[in-house]
């Protein structure tokens, strides 16, 4: 082996593992998964759209009105088709 490795190999086996050490490990290792659960797996940026719906209890004119014109600007930013299912309640 050349002597680099094996002075390398030395510096491991010498090195002493105190809480410090396990903490730091065990934090970067626990990380690892939640930046591979933050990315969007093939940096695609076309997605399909997802039917869904949405309940509401505001069945007044003006509530009603201000919900249309919010998940009327969410359908045409995300291309999502959002059905609105408003009860009465009075």
């Amino acid at each position: 082996m050349p002597t680099e490795t094996v002075s390398a190999f030395r510096k491991i086996a010498n090195t002493t593992v105190d809480r410090r050490v396990l903490l730091t490990g065990a934090v970067g290792a626990a990380t690892i998964p939640l930046l591979a659960a933050c990315s969007t797996g093939g940096g695609t940026t076309t997605k399909k759209a997802q039917p869904f719906s949405f309940g509401s209890n505001a069945s007044d004119p003006v509530p009603k009105k201000a919900y249309g014109a919010l998940i009327t600007a969410f359908q045409k930013k995300s291309k999502d088709k959002v059905t609105v299912n408003t009860v009465d309640h009075n």
